[in-house]
């Protein structure tokens, strides 16, 4: 009995640990934003001229190998940490405020579209050069706050 006792413990534990892995994502905010570049470059495209304004912990390298994201690694960027991409997404108001000394407070393209003041955005920008006529970019638009924000009154219809 005390054999079957352990054996299903192993396997609950297995299957615990396993689940858990499945959920793992990997960030680097250490990369430049040359390194940011070779990321999201490939075969037949040169990127010149990266830039980067976010947060200092708002951008970096991904790696979701052992996750259901369905793009197992590449460039995050957030309007926090990536640290909060991690997971897991357990509160409703998770969020990260670096100060107006520490973040890009405002960017006036978004609020002229807008009409409101935006904060703690994030931006990548560089000039591409592809060899053919089709440039192609994977991506996942992912949001912490979006459950809790959508149908709010500061969601722009």
């Amino acid at each position: 009995m005390k054999r079957i006792y352990v054996l299903v413990l192993l396997f609950i534990s297995s299957v615990l640990i396993s689940n858990k892995l499945s959920a793992q994502l990997l960030v680097d905010n250490s990369l430049t934003a040359q390194q940011l570049a070779q990321l999201i470059s490939g075969q037949g495209v040169q990127i010149l001229n990266p830039q980067v304004h976010c947060a200092a912990t708002g951008y970096g390298k991904y790696n979701a190998t052992n996750s259901n994201l369905n793009i197992t690694e590449g460039l995050l960027l957030t309007t926090g940490t990536i640290n909060n991409a991690i997971g897991p997404n357990n509160v409703g108001n998770k969020t990260t405020y670096f100060g107006a000394q520490n973040t890009p407070s405002t960017y006036p393209l978004l609020n002229s579209y807008t009409g409101r003041t935006t904060w703690e955005y994030c931006e990548f920008e560089f000039d591409i050069v592809p060899q053919g006529d089709t440039i192609k970019f994977d991506f996942v638009f992912a949001s912490e706050e979006y459950e809790e924000w959508v149908d709010s009154q500061y969601v722009i219809q």
